[in-house]
């Protein structure tokens, strides 16, 4: 894991994630190992970068699943929340800041109502697909992997900041 400072490029996220995955143990209590070359592939560049630039949360990817299973409905940033989050920790402007990154990537599409869907791209779906297939299968990975990336985003603007007022 990167240290203080140190910036979690995408190759040394490839060495997290396959850390990440090997600590869990079987019903015997024996650890158990996951093959590093099926981490490598669900944690391709590609995908991680889709993280990056498009799921900067667990609320988001969830908010981006709800959207890709149900293309064909258009819905209101209120009823997008309140389906995401029956509770009520997801407010709305949280709601709205994840669907205008949605819409600057492509991956939804905006009505004149204001109401949003699905929008299918060939070059981005696959990455939701993943994403779809790794939140069910490996949420812990997969959670820890977009918290990953979102941390050193925000360490590399402080980093650039303290560089440029020194």
């Amino acid at each position: 894991m990167a240290n203080a400072g140190e910036h979690l490029s995408l190759p040394m996220l490839s060495n997290f994630t396959a850390g990440v995955a090997r600590g869990g143990r079987d019903r015997g209590g024996n650890r158990r190992r996951v093959n590093d070359r099926h981490d490598e592939a669900d944690f391709s560049d590609a995908f991680c970068a889709f993280l990056q630039s498009c799921v900067g949360s667990v609320n988001a990817a969830e908010l981006l699943l709800f959207l890709w299973r149900k293309p064909a409905e258009a819905w209101s940033v209120r009823d997008l929340a309140a389906a995401i989050d029956p509770i009520g920790s997801l407010s709305e402007t949280e709601a709205l800041s994840y669907i205008d990154t949605f819409a600057a990537r492509g991956l939804i599409f905006r009505m004149d109502d204001g109401r949003v869907s699905y929008r299918l791209s060939a070059d981005l779906d696959v990455h939701v697909q993943t994403l779809a297939r790794l939140y069910l299968e490996r949420p812990v990975t997969l959670f820890r992997v977009i918290y990953a990336l979102r941390d050193s985003k925000i360490r590399t603007l402080a980093d650039a900041f303290r560089f440029w007022s020194a």
